[in-house]
């Protein structure tokens, strides 16, 4: 993802794998299975800015028909990572202001 938001050429579908991969090995499945909470906060931040930053590149490639797992996407995402992050206790305000950044470019 940081890649994308640096200008890399990089396909909202190959993004799109690391939220949801047909083999189970994606974020979203990390976040799920984690037992510890705070952790598992850390995982859904992850899940959020990786997904925000998906949807972000299906907009720029004006794509019309966007895998399911993104139409659920929106600006409202950013508030829930900020959530999660804050939750997690993993996260340092002046990084989630970095990220915010990037992810509002």
């Amino acid at each position: 993802c940081w890649k994308w938001l640096e200008g890399e050429k990089i396909e909202a579908d190959n993004l799109c794998n690391y939220i949801d991969s047909e083999d189970y090995v994606d974020v979203a499945e990390f976040a799920n299975k984690e037992t510890d909470v705070q952790k598992q906060y850390a995982w859904y931040a992850v899940l959020d800015a990786v997904s925000y930053t998906t949807y972000q590149a299906y907009h720029k490639e004006e794509r019309k028909y966007v895998p399911q797992v993104v139409e659920i996407i929106d600006d409202e995402t950013l508030i829930i990572l900020g959530e999660n992050a804050i939750e997690s206790s993993y996260f340092k305000m002046e990084n989630l202001e970095v990220l915010k950044k990037h992810l509002l470019k």
